[in-house]
């Protein structure tokens, strides 16, 4: 069952890998290992990724070559680099990964149903009661196409841990949750911004939700946390002028203008040494990808 175009399209997909290191944030996402068809591919893959789960970032080509070059699987083939270096030409662009790995889940998922659907005609020569045979048969299949995997846990178990952070962080053995937005209302009802969620500062145009997102970041940056912005709309340089003037309380008009008084120029110099020890990166690029700011945010 389609075992050359599994293969073609698994090939496919570590071409792209290899080509562009931001394709692997994508393939994780949507295939593992036993997707690929051919055992060295499947290796390579787990290597890939195991580098990646390491360091953040994907093994370069000469990494791999290095890792494999004594291999004797690849002596057949001429040597690891005549075996990997193909894989770049065979994948069209590093952004059709996505898509790639969608027909790849589709066949093996295909190859999937028809091994359970095999099981099946040799369950019903046995004498298990067909109702059974066939409840097992709908629940396989169910499980492969909606990749229904148990990776939860019971409710107890997560009640437990929130009532354990709740007596630390009362008894003073850990501190706040989150992180400290240096708003002490904010903090107080947020409990800080907390690992792994997602919070968004909405507002209608003009509102002040730059200003706000900006101010939490220099005041989390003055306390040596790394800060990353991700900009869609200003650039760099925009941000850079409202950091400076909600820092050194100025008007950012009179900075561009260069209207700025003695003392306001004081405060800004003040501010430039400040924040020239804080850890605050911005991409400005506005085509920037999921994929990508994934990858540029593991950095």
């Amino acid at each position: 069952m389609d075992e050359k175009r599994r293969d073609y399209l698994a090939k496919c997909v570590l071409g792209c890998i290899l080509l562009d290191c931001t394709a692997l944030s994508v393939a994780l996402q949507k295939i593992t290992s036993e997707d690929l068809y051919a055992p060295i591919d499947r290796d390579i893959f787990v290597f890939i990724k195991s580098e990646y789960d390491k360091t953040g970032t994907a093994p370069d080509m000469v990494s791999i070559c290095n890792r494999y070059i004594s291999d004797d699987r690849f002596t057949k083939l001429g040597g690891i680099t005549q075996y990997v270096i193909p894989l770049q030409d065979i994948a069209i662009t590093a952004s059709s990964v996505e898509a790639l790995c969608s027909k790849l889940v589709a066949i093996r998922n295909r190859e999937k149903v028809y091994n359970e659907a095999t099981s099946l005609l040799q369950s019903l020569k046995s004498d298990r009661p067909l109702d059974e045979i066939v409840s097992n048969f709908l629940a396989a299949s169910e499980k492969i196409l909606l990749n229904t995997d148990c990776t939860g846990s019971w409710i107890i178990e997560s009640m437990k841990s929130a009532v354990k952070k709740s007596l630390d962080v009362a008894s003073g053995k850990s501190p706040q949750i989150g992180l400290k937005t240096g708003y002490s209302d904010l903090d107080r009802i947020l409990q800080g911004l907390r690992p792994g969620s997602l919070t968004i500062i909405a507002g209608r145009p003009g509102m002040g939700k730059t200003a706000l997102a900006l101010n939490i970041m220099l005041n989390m940056a003055k306390h040596d946390v790394s800060c990353v912005i991700f900009s869609l709309e200003m650039t760099s340089e925009e941000l850079a002028e409202r950091m400076i003037a909600i820092d050194a309380e100025i008007v950012a008009h009179d900075l561009r203008s260069g209207t700025l008084t003695e003392s306001e120029y004081s405060s800004v110099f003040t501010t430039l040494r400040t924040c020239d020890k804080a850890r605050i990166f911005i991409d400005d690029d506005a085509s920037v990808t999921i994929s990508s700011l994934c990858e540029k945010a593991k950095l």
